[in-house]
């Protein structure tokens, strides 16, 4: 992803420059979360970062001072502080990208720098403050499986995909929200060799393509089928 500089942003702080020349370490597809995305979203017009919560949260301060020192009890209090603060959708999700932000550009080279263990612990405790019904879930889900995916924790990111997929299918029946995040689990899943489970996921979601009668939803459910029926012939 190149880097553009251009006259509106001389705009933007310097931070804010850098943080949107970072490119994923995995390459990922346009859809994938990334930090470059992160900060696309966070910034307005004028460089100002939307979400006050992250920004100025002491709760959310401490959770980034106690989980760079390994105080992971303290860190566990303050993120379960933080996740029931949220009350929309993405919220979750936009509070793990700004700590990722955060703890990406602090100081020294701890390993818990990683954002692949660091999901994973916003996660646990978002879990245990929100109750692991609760479909405000599902957006930290999904930032979890694709960060996991682009640190190359692919275990991780698909049991967190999974996560996803499990807690629409109780929350939002018959929803076209839920065939898309199908699609993306049968994609990860067949992007390392799990073809029979892809299928399985798409054979069981074609009752609920067909009743939404979307047209690109149905175009892109068909090319991933054709995708998956190949990929099962060049194994047989």
């Amino acid at each position: 992803m190149p880097c553009l500089v251009t006259a509106n942003s001389r705009r933007l702080s310097p931070t804010l420059i850098v943080l949107a020349c970072i490119i994923s370490p995995a390459q990922a597809e346009p859809r994938e979360d990334d930090l470059f995305s992160a900060i696309g979203e966070q910034v307005t017009s004028d460089g100002h970062f939307l979400n006050a919560k992250s920004s100025n949260s002491a709760d959310f301060d401490n959770w980034c001072k106690h989980y760079l020192a390994g105080k992971d009890a303290e860190a566990d209090s303050d993120w379960r502080k933080v996740a029931k603060t949220i009350s929309k959708p993405d919220d979750l999700h936009s509070l793990m990208k700004n700590a990722i932000v955060r703890i990406t550009f602090s100081e020294g080279n701890d390993p818990r720098r990683s954002p692949a263990k660091a999901v994973i612990s916003m996660m646990t405790s978002s879990e245990k403050a929100l109750g692991k019904d609760n479909a405000l879930l599902c957006s930290g889900y999904s930032y979890a499986s694709g960060t996991c995916k682009n640190c190359g924790a692919f275990g991780e990111a698909i049991a967190y995909k999974r996560k996803q997929v499990n807690l629409e299918e109780k929350c939002f029946p018959c929803d076209k929200r839920q065939c898309y995040t199908r699609l993306d689990f049968a994609g990860l899943l067949l992007r390392f060799h799990q073809t029979d489970e892809a299928l399985s996921i798409t054979n069981h979601m074609q009752p609920m393509v067909t009743k939404i009668r979307d047209a690109k939803l149905d175009s892109d459910y068909h090319r991933l089928v054709a995708k998956l029926k190949e990929a099962r012939s060049q194994n047989d």
